[in-house]
């Protein structure tokens, strides 16, 4: 899996394209932000980044996003298994909104996804 330059990516598994990204937005305290309508901006290019935590060791990559004062860092984790290659998707806010309080990830819903095929059982 990859992220291309503008944030779209796509999952084949089994060599068949299985999952692509839709258009992306946030969902911020009530307020929506899309890339679609230029609310919510993307911030540079995808940068690869790894590590290992409880899973194991990963690769991935990440991006930013902004959409007024919230910036909010979404990535796409791998890692190999036994089974096969395992995909996380994560989302953090990483900045302080009205100067006061960090964003409630509660309060974030984000969509990445355009959809998927059946993986007989998956």
């Amino acid at each position: 899996m990859h992220l291309e330059s503008d944030g779209a990516y796509h999952v084949i598994v089994d060599k068949q394209l299985w999952l692509t990204n839709g258009p992306t937005f946030f969902r911020i305290n009530g307020m929506s932000y899309s890339t679609s309508d230029g609310s919510l901006k993307q911030l540079g290019k995808p940068a690869a980044v790894s590590g290992k935590d409880s899973l194991g060791q990963w690769r991935g990559e990440t991006l930013l996003y902004t959409a007024d004062e919230a910036k909010v860092s979404v990535s796409i984790r791998t890692y190999e298994t036994d089974s096969g290659e395992l995909a996380i998707f994560t989302q953090v806010s990483v900045n302080v909104i009205n100067s006061s309080s960090l964003l409630d990830l509660n309060l974030i819903n984000c969509v990445l996804v355009n959809g998927y095929k059946d993986l007989n059982g998956f």
